[in-house]
Parts: C-alpha cells; sequence; structure tokens
C-alpha cells in the first residue's frame, strides 16, 4: 500500500516534480520486467536504447559491485590472538545425550568450532593450520571454559584425539 504525503511547500513540489519522469520510467521498467520477465531479458539492450534511462545504468553499476565481493577465505580479519584449540567429535561423552545437534541447533558438520565467547554464527579461520578454510561458531564449551580454549569438530573420535591440544592463531572475520 502507498501512502500519499500532503506537503504544502511549493518547492517540495518542484523537487518531486523533476523526479517524477525518472519514477514513473523506474516503475514502468519494474512492471514489465514483473508482467513479461522472458521479453525483458531477450530485449534488454532495445530497452536500454529507448528509455535511455539512468536507472538502468545504475543497476548494472550494482550488478558489477556484487560480482566482485570478497570470497570468505580471502577476507581481512577484525581481531586475531592465540588459544588453545582441542578436538571433539560427536560422542556422548564429549558431548551431551544429542551428540550430533550443536548449542545453536545446527547438525554437526565439518567446519564447526566451539567456543563459548564469540555469537553463534561468527566466522573465524586459523591460518597457520587451515589458511584457506573458513569455520563457523556453531557450539558451545562445557560451563567455566576458559576465554582462550576453543573446540574444532571432527567426523571421528580418533581424528580428534590425534589433533590433541595446540596454540594456534584465531582470526575473527
Amino acid at each position: 500500500m502507498i501512502e500519499v504525503l500532503l506537503i504544502t511547500d511549493m518547492n517540495f513540489y518542484r523537487k518531486v516534480g523533476n523526479n517524477n519522469r525518472k519514477v514513473g520510467i523506474f516503475l514502468l521498467i519494474s512492471l514489465i520486467q514483473l508482467v513479461f520477465p522472458h521479453i525483458t531479458l531477450s530485449q534488454e539492450n532495445t530497452l536500454k536504447n529507448e528509455l535511455n534511462s539512468p536507472i538502468i545504468v545504475v543497476a548494472e553499476e550494482l550488478a558489477n559491485r556484487f560480482e566482485q565481493l570478497p570470497i570468505a577465505g580471502k577476507r581481512e580479519a577484525k581481531k586475531s590472538f592465540y588459544l588453545t584449540v582441542t578436538a571433539y567429535s560427536s560422542t556422548v561423552d564429549q558431548c551431551d545425550s544429542d551428540p550430533f545437534t550443536t548449542a545453536s541447533g545446527e547438525t554437526v558438520h565439518d567446519g564447526i568450532i566451539a567456543y563459548n565467547h564469540l555469537p553463534f554464527g561468527t566466522k573465524v579461520r586459523f591460518p597457520e593450520i587451515f589458511p584457506d578454510k573458513v569455520f563457523e561458531v556453531q557450539d558451545r564449551l562445557r560451563a567455566g571454559a576458559g576465554t582462550y580454549i576453543a573446540d574444532i569438530w571432527m567426523s571421528s573420535r580418533e581424528e580428534a584425539i590425534q589433533w590433541g591440544a595446540k596454540v594456534i592463531k584465531i582470526e575473527v572475520l
């Protein structure tokens, strides 16, 4: 539903009047794309030439920017520090009675870490061991675990035991 705002200032009307053509073209293009998406795709160049609309140019510029978004593994770290990283697997003696569900409610999978001092969903990287892999905080450690302890989920108990405990750098993305 569109709300109409009545303002008696004449300068406002003049400014809005100058933009009416642009808004009208934008609404027309949007309506055509909504009703006939196959036509707008096949005749994109024709529409650009006929309307010569700045709105289409702005949309193309935005699309070009989105093609150049950074890859998650290449993002700059917001914060980095060292902590002790251990490993765990989905066994009842290492987790609670539902070992395949994390504290956030997710099903366990590769790339999950347990850490008490970052919110769920926070992306982190361990550049010394896994330089291109991004992990996500989706689980928690036992109550009372220190600030500088994190757990990486491993698919088997043997992998977790083999990992042991390592003091490594963590980067918060």
